[in-house]
């Protein structure tokens, strides 16, 4: 899942944001492209936090209002399961506490973020003294999280909660097909989940690519040479990132994984 921009020395990464080890190293082809490149641009700076209070529920309202009595028990049984604070709970959008079971279960399962492609090649960077860039404010995206329709929401939450082992089956899939380089598996994946939550996936994966497409055709015009670093759900299908520049007129040559 890497692509080199023809005729610059800008290439663009699939990641997945989760593993189940630390990276030892990148394939060759990644780490040759991370070599040539005197920057590299992530979704987002992974040394800010954001702001969560998109995440939250304004004051006066609650999860609990929001979800069916047997759903609720369902989510709150996990969560305490998982040992994640029973207070915070309330506070969540379902969408965020959905989002948050999904890390818990895959944690479990030693799938973890702090083992993910972006944050080793965030650590890397530093090291080797890249500068970084990135393509959004982290807050940005939840705010507009925040506005996908409740009822959505609350079918995702009710989801993962309902069937937690699909909540670890579905990150160690992606671990897997990432490490073998196949893009086909996301591109199924991206279109069931957009069937299921079509306005959920709208706004985390489409709005975003389309978001971003200003700032990467910046980065490919200022020549300085570039390795983008995005989720490998952005670079699938017809709005995916190689689908939109090859749109825009850039020819994307794939690299072997």
């Amino acid at each position: 899942m890497l692509w080199q921009i023809k005729d610059t020395e800008v290439y663009l990464l699939g990641a997945i944001h989760v593993l189940d080890a630390p990276l030892p190293a990148l394939v060759p082809a990644a780490e040759r492209a991370y070599r040539a490149s005197a920057r590299v641009v992530f979704e987002v700076a992974l040394d800010q936090a954001p702001d969560f209070a998109p995440a939250y529920f304004p004051q006066g309202d609650s999860l609990s209002r929001h979800l069916p009595p047997a759903t609720l028990e369902q989510v709150r049984a996990l969560w305490l399961d998982f040992g994640l604070p029973g207070p915070e709970l309330e506070r969540l959008r379902p969408v965020f506490a959905a989002m948050h079971l999904q890390f818990a279960v895959a944690a479990r399962h030693g799938i973890l973020a702090q083992h993910g492609v972006d944050r080793f090649l965030w650590a890397r960077a530093a090291v080797d003294g890249r500068a970084t860039d990135a393509l959004e404010d982290g807050t940005e995206a939840l705010r507009m999280l925040q506005c996908v329709p409740l009822a959505e929401q609350v079918s995702m939450l009710a989801f993962f909660a309902e069937q937690p082992e699909l909540a670890a089956a579905e990150p160690a899939d992606m671990v897997r097909w990432w490490r073998q380089g196949q893009a086909g598996p996301f591109g199924a994946l991206l279109a069931q989940r957009r069937a299921q939550w079509p306005d959920t996936l709208a706004v985390l994966v489409d709005a975003r690519n389309q978001q971003w497409m200003p700032k990467i055709q910046a980065l490919v015009a200022d020549r300085v040479p570039t390795l983008i670093v995005a989720g490998a759900l952005h670079m699938v299908g017809d709005a995916g990132l190689p689908a939109l520049l090859g749109a825009a007129g850039l020819e994307l040559l794939p690299e072997p994984w």
